[in-house]
């Protein structure tokens, strides 16, 4: 880290005034529209939503720094820092949005954008279109993620140590027949210190974490908000699966850094936990470590069998990993403590069982070192889920960093008299100089007429397209439009619901007559049909049926309806029983 986030806080600060934050020349034009789209071209604007109320005094100190920016090492790991807030809110009985402080500096997203940038582009610079973004969020918040597993470090040593140590030598001191008073306050004072390390240390390691994660969350979102206003177009991407990106897989990105750290600290206490029992117990401590390990697998196992049987066909690996899923949070977070009774019983029934003596101190250790353990599988779900999501949400941030951006104008017209000018300009859209077909009706330019665009060519008469518009349910939808035919699609038909377009689409289809004119214009050419209705491939010459990649059936249908072993057949009959269903 470059800067420490440790200082000294004010306690009767409670709303630091705001400062006015310059924009630099040049971010804004004639208009005052930002014309400077960089990544951090509207980062004070989004960081403006914080508290406005100026009637708290502050005392000293940076007006415009947030108390968590100036606390010290104690006050940050105890959260001491939010002490004003809630004595303010006990006074109140309440908490308004204008009580609280406004975003922090460390926290806000135009810095954390601009980092974030540089290090996407010297990745991008260094690798190209290979350019890893998980590298980029790695060195993003690296220093930070690694003080936190520092401190989760000391807080499983410390879970470890007190149990494994303090707690065995207090037992032992209990059974002295001659007890020494020093010694005992002694041991007392560890298993205070220790509770005390890990509990600050543990503090220490959610508090690293939630900046941390505060922090990357807002650079990749401000970051991706900047990359979409200079988009030149949204391509295969939609408005909702953008609008996802900005909400869902942010907080899959903040998730990750909170909760994705933790998964360090499991492999460590599992570890020493079994390696302490061992050197405690013997071998027989084997078996109750065994049992604690490998009990939640086999849980998920006997479970999923057991409610698998039934359930093959449509979607079956789906559900499959659905249920594995389901099934194994559930288990993980109901069946955690009854772990510790199953091993500590398997462990002291196998070692009585091979006439080892078991005293009262090495019981208690063995069971309170269990106990310690549990933090491994109980952190370990939620770990592997955080990252396991934040891995897919990295993709999708990956391919939309990655698309084409517009070049922004960053010099005005050279006649004062001239509001638009271009010099050298290259116009292209999207599809230009390709050899297909342009796909749906829909998806053309904006500027186009339903009958234009309906009938490109002028083919059909408005009796033959107002046919088609009929029996394809948009007739009524088109005659209460001002401009009937003549009223505008706009690109990528905006002005129309996602239903509305496939009407037009099917509308298009109906008035070329597109089956007839593949089956009479290309009857003598070979025609390959990839369809998932079956009813559109039964007049064909031959059907081949794939499955998992590999031909299954290839015959005419007529033998393959015949055949009652037939996947063609059995689906055709599955679908007619579907829809005699719902009829």
């Amino acid at each position: 880290m470059k800067q420490h986030d440790f200082g000294r806080i004010e306690p009767e600060s409670l709303q630091p005034g705001s400062g006015v934050t310059q924009q630099p020349e040049g971010c804004q034009g004639v208009l005052g529209v930002c014309e400077d789209r960089g990544p951090g071209c509207h980062g004070e604007e989004l960081e403006e939503g914080g508290a406005k109320n100026t009637d708290h005094k502050t005392t000293g100190g940076d007006k415009d720094r947030h108390p968590v920016d100036s606390a010290g090492l104690f006050s940050f790991m105890t959260f001491h820092w939010l002490t004003p807030l809630a004595v303010h809110a006990r006074r109140k009985g309440r908490l308004l949005l204008d009580d609280v402080w406004p975003v922090s500096q460390q926290e806000g997203c135009h810095a954390n954008s601009l980092r974030l940038a540089s290090l996407w582009e010297d990745e991008r610079r260094s690798k190209g279109s290979d350019a890893s973004l998980c590298s980029v969020v790695w060195s993003f918040c690296r220093a930070r993620l690694l003080l936190s597993i520092l401190c989760l470090t000391v807080t499983q040593l410390a879970g470890f140590s007190g149990p494994a140590f303090v707690v065995k030598r207090l037992l032992e001191y209990t059974q002295q027949t001659q007890p020494d008073l020093g010694y005992g306050l002694l041991l007392v004072l560890g298993v205070l210190t220790t509770e005390l390390v890990r509990s600050w240390s543990l503090a220490l390691t959610w508090a690293l974490n939630y900046r941390t994660g505060s922090r990357l969350r807002g650079a990749i979102l401000s970051l991706a908000f900047s990359k979409i206003l200079k988009l030149r177009s949204i391509r295969d991407k939609t408005v909702g699966q953008l609008v996802n990106m900005c909400s869902s897989d942010g907080q899959r990105m903040f998730d990750a850094a909170a909760v994705g750290s933790l998964l360090a600290g499991g492999p460590l206490v599992a570890v020493l936990g079994v390696v302490y029992n061992l050197f405690i117990l013997g071998p027989t401590s084997l078996l109750g470590s065994a049992v604690f390990i490998l009990f939640y697998p086999t849980m998920v196992r006997t479970t999923l069998n057991h409610h698998t049987q039934p359930y093959h066909g449509i979607r079956g690996e789906e559900q499959r990993i659905l249920e594995l899923t389901g099934y194994f949070q559930s288990i993980t977070v109901g069946v955690a403590p009854i772990v510790v009774v199953i091993a500590s019983v398997a462990t002291f029934s196998a070692h009585m069982l091979l006439g080892y003596d078991l005293t009262a101190a090495q019981a208690f250790t063995v069971v309170t070192v269990f106990n310690a353990m549990t933090f491994a599988l109980k952190v370990t779900p939620f770990s592997v889920k955080s990252l396991s999501e934040a891995a897919v949400a990295v993709d999708r941030f990956k391919s939309l960093f990655l698309m084409a951006e517009v070049d922004s104008v960053s010099a005005l017209p050279s006649d004062s008299q001239v509001a638009v000018e271009m010099c050298g300009a290259s116009l292209a859209w999207d599809g230009g100089g390709q050899s297909a077909q342009p796909s749906p009706c829909v998806r053309t330019t904006g500027g186009h007429r339903h009958k234009s665009n309906l009938d490109p060519l002028n083919q059909y008469s408005e009796d033959q397209i107002w046919d088609a518009l009929q029996r394809s349910h948009m007739k009524e939808c088109v005659s209460q439009l001002p401009l009937k035919l003549q009223s505008e699609v706009l690109e990528n038909g905006e002005n129309f619901s996602v239903g509305e377009r496939q009407l037009l689409c099917v509308a298009r289809a109906l008035l070329r007559q597109c089956k007839e004119t593949i089956r009479t214009s290309f009857q003598h050419c070979t025609t390959l049909t990839i369809a998932h209705r079956l009813t559109s491939v039964l007049t064909a010459d031959r059907v081949m049926v794939l499955n998992q990649g590999q031909v299954a059936e290839f015959d005419e249908p007529s033998k393959l309806l015949a055949n009652e072993n037939s996947r063609l057949r059995s689906m055709l009959v599955a679908m007619e029983t579907k829809v005699s269903v719902r009829g």
